[in-house]
């Protein structure tokens, strides 16, 4: 199972200030033409991310890929 949203990402080095600093790169939010599901579902004012996608998805640290299909990045 797809369980992180950084695991597919090559690993990278850079040297900053005399020492070498190890990073992801940089992740895009991807096109939101190529979610395979389309669905809506009623949430509740208690509803946190976690909680829906623990149960829409049966795993709660799944809730980065309801960010990703409401094409969602820190949104206050």
């Amino acid at each position: 199972m797809d369980s992180g949203r950084y695991e597919h990402l090559a690993i990278r080095e850079i040297e900053s200030h005399g020492r070498r600093v190890t990073y992801r790169e940089r992740r895009f939010l991807p096109e939101s033409q190529s979610f395979k599901i389309r669905t809506t579902i009623r949430t509740q004012p208690e509803d946190r991310l976690d909680l829906i996608a623990a149960r829409e998805m049966g795993n709660s640290e799944l809730f980065w890929k309801v960010c990703d299909a409401n094409q969602i990045i820190n949104r206050h």
